[in-house]
């Protein structure tokens, strides 16, 4: 899949992620900032440290700084949500892949 940065501010972001059917982002966490996503298409099943959790179109789940967390499309189709990320540090070096 891939992202698209929206908005850019200070001590926030927001993008628009899209991954492919059976694709998933790496299992993470971030020591600086928080997530939020909102699914706008697709299916995803979302792993919180060890809860699964499926979320559908305009459902939404909150990921709190340093959790483990992962997301997969088990859809069909593109799976795309808005993830609204807020914290001190937004740069990719805040990403501890698990």
């Amino acid at each position: 899949g891939h992202h698209e940065l929206l908005i850019d501010g200070r001590g926030f972001q927001v993008r628009r992620v899209n991954i492919k059917p059976g694709m998933m982002i790496a299992l993470q966490k971030h020591k600086l900032r928080s997530e939020h996503w909102v699914v706008v298409k697709g299916s995803a099943q979302v792993i919180y440290n060890k809860e699964t959790h499926i979320l559908h179109e305009n459902e939404s789940f909150y990921v709190s700084a340093d959790n483990a967390h992962s997301i997969k499309n088990i859809g069909e189709s593109i799976l795309e949500f808005i993830e609204v990320q807020v914290g001190e540090c937004l740069k990719e070096d805040d990403i501890e892949r698990l």
